[in-house]
């Protein structure tokens, strides 16, 4: 019995240790940065954080409307620190607010993410990159495929 304890304890302090983040494979090469970590301990929260591969980046979310803000940070001597919202307009309104609904993707780019709304399903390419910061976000239409 008391084997049994012990490894029900072991079991439970695993699965609580694992939900608290994931990191996803994105298929880079073995010699690049090809994870992109997740906090998932809250998915509802009003606002979550997302690493990048860009080491100096992180993307602020919120999760009710889709708001993204950059965040980029410098570890030398502290300054260098701004946030700067990449889509400052809310992209559902109030009345479909709701914490948890938009979530960030990563892909097989560094400069590139996606968007998710994942009530309606719509998605929008985020756009790391200098050349982009024009438009930062863009909404992924629905096309016909010829399969």
């Amino acid at each position: 019995m008391k084997k049994f304890i012990i490894l029900l304890a072991a079991i439970a302090l695993g699965i609580n240790a694992s939900a608290q983040e994931v990191s996803v494979n994105v298929g880079a090469k073995d010699d690049d940065e090809s994870t992109v970590s997740v906090n998932v301990d809250n998915p509802n929260a009003n606002f979550r954080l997302f690493t990048t591969r860009k080491y100096s980046d992180v993307l602020k979310l919120n999760t009710a409307d889709g708001r993204i803000w950059k965040i980029s940070f410098s570890s030398l001597f502290g300054d260098g620190q701004t946030e700067i919202p990449l889509n400052p307009e809310p992209l559902v309104s109030e009345e479909y607010m709701e914490p948890g609904r938009f979530t960030i993707y990563p892909t097989n780019s560094v400069y590139i993410l996606i968007l998710l709304d994942t009530i309606d399903g719509y998605t929008w390419q985020i756009n790391l990159s200098k050349s982009s910061r024009r438009n930062p976000i863009i909404p992924i239409e629905l096309g016909n495929s010829d399969f």
